[in-house]
């Protein structure tokens, strides 16, 4: 399991987007914590998740089943991952949301160094992000830490 602050002191690889081929930590599976604390709608479809760990922040994204192209082995995963954030969040805006609580999460998917320049609210400072997100479930520290 690994943590906000550990993925985003991941090295940007250099050269990346001279190839759009995953290679290095972008082939990598990840179990991270961390809470849900605003959660939108990007103009692809993707869910577009902030998971923070209260003093940095990365994004986290799960594909439109319907509109995907790539990974599409995934498809009844994101449909999974996507029915629980509508459960617990409602519909997904257009627009990202700060949520009103914080949800604490366990969030497993694949590494990806996105495109130099995001600077968005939640993103990384080295870009890094789950995406795509395999999986979601609730997380009680206190619970787990017995």
């Amino acid at each position: 399991t690994s943590t906000v602050a550990a993925l985003n002191a991941l090295p940007r690889p250099s050269g990346k987007w001279s190839s759009l081929t995953r290679a290095g930590e972008e082939t990598k599976l990840v179990v991270a914590t961390g809470l849900i604390v605003a959660i939108g709608s990007e103009r692809d479809g993707d869910a577009h998740l902030v998971l923070s760990d209260g003093e940095t922040s990365l994004i986290c994204e799960v594909p439109d089943p319907d509109k995907c192209s790539e990974i599409v082995g995934h498809v009844a995963q994101y449909r999974t991952v996507r029915a629980w954030l509508t459960a617990k969040c409602g519909n997904l805006h257009h627009a990202i949301k700060k949520l009103s609580k914080p949800i604490p999460v366990v969030i497993t998917g694949y590494l990806f160094f996105d495109k130099k320049g995001h600077n968005g609210a939640g993103h990384a400072p080295n870009e890094i992000e789950i995406h795509p997100t395999l999986s979601i479930q609730a997380y009680s520290p206190l619970r787990n830490s017995q």
